[in-house]
């Protein structure tokens, strides 16, 4: 990372980084930023018999995001002019914690690339902060901005073979 990066109160953990998104694939994405960083702070497991507690994505729905994405998801997109995104999903994240599920606020998760992303972490956090204040413009006050690294591939290849009756 940068000296900025490394300097500044919007770094996570090097543990984190690591295993916040433990769980959601064989190999979880590596955290960059997350907008509630000092309202849900993330504990490491300590114990001798600790583990992570494993998290998966689920789809958002009933939420008043839904009802002005169209339009929110554009501006969102305008906010990250200088940050190296690849995508920008709205999910939740289910936690396991010891059998209990518990699930989280609804994110508005920013794939940035991995190559770019410790050099952008002033712009990560200036973006996270106006996309938060877009989000009050139209009442939305209970969504949490987080920053992954992640490369964007397009799939493109032969057309499937007709079905077989």
């Amino acid at each position: 990372t940068s000296n900025l990066a490394t300097s500044a109160p919007y770094v996570v953990s090097e543990d984190e980084a690591k295993f916040y998104y433990y769980g959601i694939s064989p190999s979880p994405p590596r955290l960059l930023y997350r907008t509630d960083l000092l309202t849900r702070p993330w504990v490491k497991p300590q114990d001798l018999e600790a583990y992570h507690s494993p998290k998966r994505a689920i789809g958002v729905f009933g939420h008043k995001l839904n009802e002005v994405w169209d339009e929110v998801g554009k501006k969102v997109r305008d906010l990250l002019e200088q940050v190296a995104w690849t995508s920008i999903d709205v999910v939740q994240f289910i936690t396991d914690h010891d059998g209990k599920e518990a699930k989280g606020p609804v994110v508005i998760w920013v794939g940035v690339h991995p190559t770019h992303g410790a050099n952008q972490a002033e712009q990560i956090f200036k973006s996270a902060g106006n996309i938060l204040e877009l989000l009050k413009s139209y009442g939305i006050g209970d969504v949490t901005v987080e920053y992954r690294a992640s490369i964007y591939r397009l799939l493109d290849g032969s057309p499937l073979l007709p079905p077989a009756f």
